[in-house]
Parts: structure tokens; sequence; C-alpha cells
């Protein structure tokens, strides 16, 4: 078990001094077990929390200095600051089996994860009618779960040659869970034909969007005039995902007394 307490700078008086605990178990159990074909079990559990602090000049407005030819002049900046900022947090919960066979000739590693960042430091815009363009805010939570599975083995084990082989594969589901309050959507970034990259409450965080088709059943309707699909009238469609279905990798390693070759797939 461990708790950390950081002291920062960038966070106004009353929020500078944040804790932030972990605590991890595991039981290996092979040996109570005693099977001669299982060389290794464990399960493991554990839970953290990790903290994050304000980037610099996050707290207080100031004015922009402009020297342009002739007198010097200053501004208001775009971006409205926040001086009750608190820190970020993220808490993490894991559960694995570990276990290995046949003299650590072939194991797998399973594990489940699930991660929820709060209170998230973003720049939300606003009304340009207040003066600026963005507000620093503490502002939403973001969930990522999913598994993650490794296997290894070693099809080949000589006196002077060895191959050993790991497979890794891993999914990963986020959701936006929450903004900032009255807000449903943030924008990331903006692209050409009316595309958007959003931070969007109930969608993974960088769901895109954009145009659509018009569909009726199911089916794309066309246009009986010109022959062409019908768009949508709206640009805030989701038409796709920046985050991968999954994700896997492939490493070999082939090794002859002093020699050794490995790549990897992914």
């Amino acid at each position: 078990a461990t708790i950390r307490r950081d002291h920062s700078s960038t966070l106004p008086k009353d929020n500078s001094t944040f804790y932030y605990p972990s605590v991890a178990g595991s039981f290996v159990f092979n040996k109570i077990i005693n099977k001669d074909w299982i060389s290794f079990g464990k399960l493991r559990l554990n839970y953290a929390e990790v903290g994050n602090s304000a980037p610099f000049d996050f707290l207080y407005d100031t004015y922009n200095v402009n020297i342009p030819p002739g007198s010097a002049s200053t501004s208001v900046a775009n971006v409205k600051k926040n001086p009750n900022l608190k820190p970020e947090k993220t808490k993490s919960f894991e559960a694995g089996l570990e276990m290995k066979f046949l003299k650590n000739r072939i194991g797998f590693d399973f594990a489940f994860y699930k991660n929820n960042s709060i209170d998230q430091i973003f720049g939300v815009p606003v009304s340009r009618a207040t003066g600026y363009t963005q507000k620093i805010l503490n502002a939403g939570e973001i969930e990522n779960k999913g598994v993650e599975i490794s296997l290894t083995g070693s099809p080949v084990k000589t006196d002077n040659f060895n191959w050993n082989i790991n497979v890794n594969w891993s999914q990963n589901k986020n959701k936006v869970i929450s903004l900032e309050e009255g807000i449903k959507n943030l924008q990331l970034g903006s692209f050409q034909g009316g595309v958007t990259i959003n931070a969007r409450v109930g969608e993974p965080y960088g769901v895109i969007q954009g145009t659509d088709y018009t569909y009726l059943n199911g089916e794309r309707v066309v246009d009986p005039s010109n022959g062409q699909y019908i768009a949508t009238s709206t640009s805030d469609q989701v038409i796709g995902d920046t985050n991968p279905d999954w994700l896997m990798g492939i490493s070999n390693s082939f090794s002859y007394k002093n020699l050794s070759l490995g790549f990897l797939i992914d």
C-alpha cells in the first residue's frame, strides 16, 4: 500500500495540496494445488488513484503586451483563467490472473481494468460575447475499461537453439461520462467539410462527427433529380471513431548459442 502527497505551485492555495493512495495484493496458488503441470499461478488485485496538477499559468488573467510599430499596447487574452482549479484525478482498478505450465513452456496473463478520470482540466468554449473564446474549467469524467491478454510459449527449446513467442491482444472501450454542467459536447478539432473530433457525453472520446447520408429503412435515399445520395442537413452525425477496435502484437525471438534474432508484428 502507498500514499502520496503532492504540493503544486500551479494550483490555487486552497487546492494546492492533494493526496492519492494505492493498494495491491496478490496470491500465488500453484503450491497449494500441487500439480506438476502447473509451474506458476497467481491472482492479483489492485486499486490506485493518481493525481495531476494544472499546467503553468492557468489561474490568473493577464494582459497580452502588443508591440506594434509605434507605441506599445495591451489586450485581453482569449482564454479566461480559473483561480479555483482543482487537481485532476484518475481512479484505477485492475484484476488479473497469471499462469505458466509445463515447466514455464506455455503461459498466459489475463487482466481486466477500469479507469475513471475526473475533474479534468479543459479549455471549454464559451460565447464570444463574454470577451473570451474559452474558459479553463475542471470539466468532465472519462471512463476507460477493457481487457488485455498475453500468451507466451517456447515451441522449440534445445541446448543450443531456442524459439520464444509472445502474443498480446487488448481491447479498450472509453466513454465520456460527463462534461461541465450544461455542456453535452466539447469540440476537440475541426476540419474541412464540417468534420469535427469531439468529446460527446455518452460517446467515446474522439468521436468523429460530420455530414452523413439520409436513410430510409436502412437504405441510403437517392435524389431522383440527379441520382445522387441525399446528405443530411446537419453535420453533427456520428460518422466514425478515432479509437481502434482492438490492438495486437506478435513478437518472436530466436537464439542460437550467443546469437539472437527478434521481430515484431504489431
